[in-house]
């Protein structure tokens, strides 16, 4: 999403005419059924990707090679505001109203323990439990924009806050030890209103595999989030 797409609008912006380009370079495609649909939203079509490896080797002609904008430090609104205008087709009409607890139910780390618990205490607030895995990325960015307040583990599915309307109310429940600022970043260029809110991870500190273990969501924590972010 950050990484690769948008270096077609630095070519673009450069001069490059892409319809000159045969071919582009990228890595091997691990979930194709979500992948071939972005790219084809920006305009590549399947015969001109050349998929590689460390064993390929190329000898072109002419090589375009782009910045890598996803370490550069922080988000740039014109690259949120190009992904907005590939992938959100038709933002919903009316002021967005639905209410997403993101789950990881379907992945194999970094879940959270007492999810049924969660979700016990987040249904009676109007809260939705949507799980993201393979949807395609025009179904992930209109569920987003009808969102007045996201709240999820940390994890990748908060990349789709980028379609979310300014003011939606983001809440980041970030496994101790592993606060990373991303999505703070994320909303503060597209003018959303981020909180976070620190939970524990079922097996203790050092133990093998720490890092990707499961998490306990504490309620007294995430009521104490949701108050400081006006959610009643």
């Amino acid at each position: 999403m950050f990484s690769l797409l948008p270096r077609l609008t630095i070519l673009q912006r450069a001069g490059v005419n892409l319809a000159s380009i045969d071919g582009f370079l990228i890595n091997r495609l691990h979930f194709p059924d979500v992948q071939w649909p972005m790219l084809r939203g920006v305009g590549i079509q399947p015969e001109y990707v050349i998929e590689m490896d460390e064993t390929d080797a190329f000898q072109p002609q002419v090589l375009w090679i782009t910045s890598n904008l996803h370490y550069s430090g922080h988000r740039r609104r014109w690259l949120c505001d190009w992904l907005r205008e590939k992938f959100l087709v038709s933002p919903p009409p009316g002021k967005p109203s639905r209410r997403l607890y993101l789950s990881r139910a379907d992945a194999s780390r970094r879940r959270v323990a007492n999810e049924d618990e969660v979700m016990d205490f987040l249904a009676p607030l109007g809260f939705e439990k949507v799980v993201i895995g393979r949807r395609q990325v025009f179904e992930q960015s209109a569920l987003f924009a009808a969102a007045e307040i996201v709240v999820g583990s940390h994890g990748a599915d908060f990349a789709n806050i980028l379609f979310c309307a300014p003011g939606t109310r983001i809440i980041d429940i970030i496994p101790a030890g592993r606060y990373a600022p991303w999505y703070w970043e994320l909303s503060a260029c597209m003018d959303l209103d981020y909180y976070y809110a620190i939970t524990e991870w079922v097996a203790p500190p050092y133990t093998p595999g720490f890092g990707q273990g499961d998490t306990i969501m504490r309620l007294d924590r995430l009521s104490s989030i949701l108050r400081r972010a006006g959610v009643s």
